[in-house]
């Protein structure tokens, strides 16, 4: 039985295991006991997130987000994180939330391999999603809230963005920019990233995990 369980106490995820096989990385804000943090003035900005070996990271102060008590906000300027080799990431899963309508774009999470700029990349121009399968790019089945999407909902309300990559895979990502391109002005409550794409009725279980997760 594919049950899940939201544990409010530390934030830890607690999904299927079946689910959890294929997760390769989780940036989660309410697990505080995975990040490493810088605090000036009263506010946290994170430097590190790590979790089973995987990281996502800023060394420079600043380029950190902050650590907010509704996840981790970027300010819309150079503000990123990123990870350390994930080995190939065919699916990724997002919430979150845009503060402002962008231009050109904004990205939730961009990757770089091989010399193929950002070949896998989630965010939003406008009011709509990235195409899928436009060179160079490389994602598919864009879904909001597990629904195939062109359009990007409300900017006001927090949501479950996915994706599906395609061949020109990525192993490393940014977080929250496409450098020199765009930056995220909003919020991140979680990024995750698969290396085996899960099934339907898994998308259904994680989307309802996530719902529930962070309130949504």
């Amino acid at each position: 039985m594919n049950a899940f369980v939201a544990n409010s106490m530390n934030g830890k995820l607690s999904l299927p295991s079946d689910i959890l096989g294929l997760l390769r990385f989780a940036i989660d804000f309410k697990n505080r006991a995975k990040f490493s943090i810088r605090t000036d003035s009263g506010i946290d900005y994170v430097v590190n997130y790590t979790d089973a070996g995987y990281s996502a990271s800023q060394a420079l102060a600043s380029k950190q987000p902050k650590l907010t008590s509704e996840g981790i906000e970027f300010d819309g300027l150079d503000d990123l994180l990123q990870t350390n080799d994930l080995g190939n990431i065919v699916y990724c899963c997002v919430v979150a939330n845009h503060n402002v309508a962008f231009t050109p774009y904004a990205p939730f999470v961009s990757g770089y391999q091989g010399g193929v700029p950002y070949p896998s990349i989630m965010g939003q121009i406008g009011t709509a999603m990235f195409e899928g399968n436009v060179s160079p790019y490389s994602q598919s089945d864009i879904r909001m809230n597990n629904i195939p999407s062109s359009d990007f909902a409300p900017i006001s309300q927090y949501k479950v963005v996915s994706a599906k990559f395609g061949l020109k895979l990525s192993n490393v990502y940014d977080i929250g920019s496409n450098i020199g391109n765009g930056a995220m002005n909003g919020t991140i409550k979680g990024g995750y990233f698969f290396h085996t794409e899960p099934t339907e009725s898994q998308k259904t279980v994680l989307q309802q995990f996530l719902e529930t997760h962070f309130n949504l």
